[in-house]
Parts: C-alpha cells; sequence; structure tokens
C-alpha cells in the first residue's frame, strides 16, 4: 500500500504539473488554444457552481421542515410520561406475580 508520504509528494507534484501546463496553455500557447482554454475554465467553473446550487435546492427540497420548539417538548413530555407509565406497570406487574405466587403456592 502506498505510504502518506508518497501519495502527498505525488499529489503535490501532479498539481505543479497542471499549473504549469495550464499557464503555458493560457499564456504562451496559440491564441486560438489561450481562447479555448479561457472558455473550458469557464465553463468549468459554472458547472461546478450550478452543480452546487442544484444539489443544495434539492437537498433543500427533499429534507423535511424542523419540528417547532413548542412541538418537540409537546412530543418529549408524551414520551416522558409514556417512559413512566411504562416502568410504572413494570413495577407493579414484579412486585404482583412476586405476592400471588407466594400466596397461591402457600394456599393449595
Amino acid at each position: 500500500m502506498v505510504s502518506d508520504r508518497a501519495l502527498g509528494s505525488g499529489m503535490v507534484v501532479g498539481s505543479l504539473a497542471v499549473f504549469v501546463f495550464y499557464l503555458y496553455a493560457l499564456f504562451f500557447a496559440p491564441e486560438n488554444i489561450q481562447y479555448l482554454v479561457l472558455k473550458i475554465t469557464v465553463f468549468l467553473m459554472v458547472a461546478v457552481l450550478a452543480g452546487i446550487v442544484g444539489y443544495t435546492g434539492y437537498t433543500m427540497l427533499t429534507t423535511p421542515p424542523p419540528i417547532p420548539p413548542e412541538e418537540l417538548e409537546k412530543m418529549l413530555r408524551e414520551e416522558e410520561e409514556r417512559i413512566k407509565k411504562e416502568l410504572e406497570e413494570r413495577r407493579r406487574s414484579a412486585s404482583g406475580e412476586g405476592g400471588e405466587k407466594a400466596g397461591s403456592g402457600g394456599g393449595e
């Protein structure tokens, strides 16, 4: 497996090579190439920006609205009451089962 240092070195060398090529193509190549490079660069910038805006819009479109704080507090209180009732019922049934077993076993 490639080490992080080797991968980092390759990325630095690659980015420098792309920069030098772009510099040449933009300033030192024939004018028709310079114009093409500018057109491609602007197109890519607009495409990336449009993609980011489109993705953001899609995310906003498909994400449900947040729950208002009052509604959230109400839901939490209801859940807390439900859990308290459930625990109380478990305590009653646990203590009730123990008493019934002892009572029914002793009466027979």
